[in-house]
């Protein structure tokens, strides 16, 4: 069925008078020719422009216009105008206590706007835990991977949060081995390893190559960038610690 232009023009105006931008002026929203002389408000006009006909569709333009009042300030449009903000959708994410582990901001229940960033940072006493959220990205749970910074404490970011999140601390029982005081283990793309005395490891392919020889400070975390694999980490007292890289 063929429509006029007078039709289509009047199916735009619902759209637009039922839209978000018609509740965000403080004027009305108008046909062409409606719109009152006198008006000093921000109005939307819709106007039918053109339309072109072949044998299968209908084709035409519709301006959808939005006036705005001149550069001036009449006090009681200003006070209106500014307490129409638009208001801000806030996201929860809740941060768990976790014994030994100091967390900034602190545990409890914090506000991000919805689809920002939310940023923070963690010190452990000792080997680093795994933290993840309650999101599932592509079918799996979200790892989030912090980075050490001078400090020592691991700066961690959950991209555009846009649902309320939970954050949780466990440790990785896959990767991470530990032999008295000596720790190995892995974290991202990386093989960590701290010892109480200097060491010397030896990094293995399971396929026995040596990948990597690296000399451990005493009382240091060492940290070594891997590529995604399983590998056999031995240290000087003949100890090998089977480490997997995700």
């Amino acid at each position: 069925m063929i429509k006029t232009s007078e039709e289509i023009e009047a199916d735009v105006f619902r759209l637009v008078k039922r839209s978000a931008l018609a509740n965000a002026i403080l004027g009305g929203v108008y046909r062409d020719g409606k719109r009152p002389n006198n008006s000093n408000n921000e109005d939307i006009i819709v106007i039918f422009q053109t339309a072109i006909q072949d044998d299968y569709k209908q084709i035409g333009a519709v301006n959808i216009n939005v006036y705005v009042p001149d550069n001036r300030c009449r006090e009681e449009y200003c006070l209106h105008f500014k307490k129409r903000v638009v208001s801000t959708i806030n996201r929860a994410v809740i941060i768990p206590e976790v014994d030994g582990v100091i967390v900034s901001p602190n545990p409890g229940i914090h506000y991000t706007p919805s689809m920002k960033d939310f940023k923070f940072s963690v010190k452990y006493p000792s080997t680093p835990l795994k933290v993840t959220t309650d999101r599932v990205i592509n079918g799996r749970e979200e790892v989030l991977v912090g980075h050490l910074n001078s400090s020592g404490e691991y700066e961690y970011v959950i991209p555009r949060v846009t649902q309320n999140i939970n954050l949780k601390f466990a440790p990785d029982n896959v990767s991470t081995a530990f032999v008295e005081k000596t720790a190995v283990w892995s974290y991202g793309r990386e093989i960590r390893i701290r010892a109480n005395k200097e060491d010397v490891a030896s990094i293995y392919s399971v396929a026995g190559k040596l990948v990597k020889r690296i000399v451990i400070p005493q009382g240091n975390t060492t940290v070594i960038p891997m590529e995604r694999g399983v590998y056999m980490v031995a240290l000087k007292d003949g100890s090998m610690h089977k480490v997997i890289v995700k």
